[in-house]
């Protein structure tokens, strides 16, 4: 069964017996060419073989049997010949007394000749027979061959079957997932509308930045802004899961956000949290179903008129800067929302002088989590930090684009793994 050494091993056996005329062996050759590509399903080139074969056999045979015929036929013209020879012969036996030796030679050409006819008549029928029996075992090669094409072609028809019933079934899931995708862009214009407008932040915060990247259509990450009661308020949020789930919860957190604070009138930080968490608990049942989403939440309350700022969180911290040193101002540990029993929520909330200029940066934690670099690592914590530092004393602008661009070389060809919000503020009343 090593194909590949028995056709190069064919290959010459036919190159030596076409060179010395070698018709046997020539024969042999394509037979064995034959047999293996039908052994390797190759019925095309098996055929090509075998269609040699039997023209080598009519070529060589048949013409061996013309000559013989040809052979035959001469002999009995020379027959014919020596009949008239003997005939005058005898007419010379009258004359002369060599009549007995003519005729004892006529006898022995016919004895030889007979001989020979009768020899070649035997092979003739030999190679009959033989061609009887290649062409049986043509025939039956044939009949296999044309099963194997039968059974190729039902093969075909099952392939071609399968590959309409993909097609169909493809067509639909492309369908199915327009309708999904044109869904989850109106609802992309509904998340959109709810968050403030760039230009309304900026009449309470003119420096500032929002570096805002979705992993997908909608968002598991938003931001919240208001003013009341000379307050300005701001928040960044990041709730469970991300796409069409996180969407539902971001929508969930702005609508109690607003009631606390714009309809209950509720600006304490440490408060809003408590209220936020048992809104979300009782709006998803979580005492009766253990169910575990929430939300982190970094929320500021900046007072102008007294120079301060309050800030409680929930997961996630709040990165201040000020005189050239940086702090991360430490939230509860866990999020707000999420059923754990034996776990109480104590909002801490920090009081910060705003007396001198402050940055501060509050963010979710997508930035810190994506793989790249070189060795396809998470960017981390600390280094995030690291970057907001070396960025603050930059235009907010310029910081906003330069983030960016650290986070398209850092991702290269990595996928982006979660929602990205990073927020940030200066100050200087």
């Amino acid at each position: 069964q090593n194909y590949t050494e028995a056709i190069r091993s064919y290959q010459q056996l036919l190159q030596l017996s076409k060179l010395n005329a070698m018709h046997t062996e020539e024969l042999k050759a394509y037979e064995g060419l034959s047999n293996i590509a039908v052994a390797q399903d190759d019925h095309k080139k098996a055929f090509e073989y075998y269609h040699e074969y039997v023209n080598i056999i009519k070529t060589y045979f048949y013409t061996r049997e013309k000559e013989q015929v040809v052979k035959r036929a001469d002999s009995e013209k020379a027959l014919f010949n020596l009949q008239q020879k003997t005939n005058e012969l005898e007419n010379e036996e009258k004359r002369s007394g060599l009549l007995t030796y003519s005729l004892s030679f006529v006898i022995i050409i016919v004895l030889i000749t007979l001989f020979f006819a009768i020899r070649n008549n035997r092979r003739t029928n030999k190679i009959n027979q033989v061609l009887a029996q290649q062409k049986g075992e043509i025939e039956q090669k044939n009949t296999i061959l044309e099963g194997q094409k039968y059974k190729i072609e039902q093969q075909n028809e099952a392939i071609n079957r399968k590959n309409e019933t993909q097609e169909a079934t493809f067509r639909e899931i492309e369908r199915k997932n327009k309708d999904i995708t044109s869904s989850i862009n109106y609802a992309k214009r509904i998340q959109e509308s709810i968050l403030p407008t760039e230009a309304k932040i900026a009449e309470a915060l003119p420096e500032h930045f929002i570096f805002f990247r979705p992993r997908d259509i909608v968002s598991g990450d938003f931001y919240w802004f208001t003013q009341r009661e000379g307050k300005i308020i701001i928040a960044a949020l990041d709730c469970t899961g991300h796409g069409v789930p996180g969407a539902i919860m971001s929508m969930l957190g702005d609508s109690y956000l607003n009631q606390i604070i714009k309809s209950q009138g509720v600006t304490d930080p440490q408060l809003i949290l408590d209220s936020l968490h048992l809104n979300i608990g009782l709006a998803l049942n979580q005492e009766e179903t253990q169910n575990q989403d929430g939300m982190d939440i970094a929320i500021c309350v900046i007072d102008p008129q007294k120079k301060i700022m309050e800030f409680a969180g929930a997961s996630r911290p709040v990165l201040l800067i000020q005189d050239g040193k940086m702090e991360a101002l430490e939230s509860c540990k866990l999020p707000v929302g999420g059923f754990q029993k034996d776990r109480e929520r104590i909002f801490d909330k920090h009081i910060v002088d705003l007396s001198k200029p402050t940055w501060f940066y509050v963010y979710s934690d997508g930035f810190q989590d994506q793989f790249g670099g070189l060795k396809g690592r998470k960017f981390a914590k600390n280094r995030l930090e690291e970057l907001l530092f070396e960025l603050h004393p930059k235009p907010m602008v310029e910081q906003k684009k330069l983030l960016n661009k650290t986070l398209v070389e850092w991702m290269g060809d990595n996928r982006q793994m979660d929602d990205i919000l990073i927020m940030g503020v200066k100050l200087h009343y």
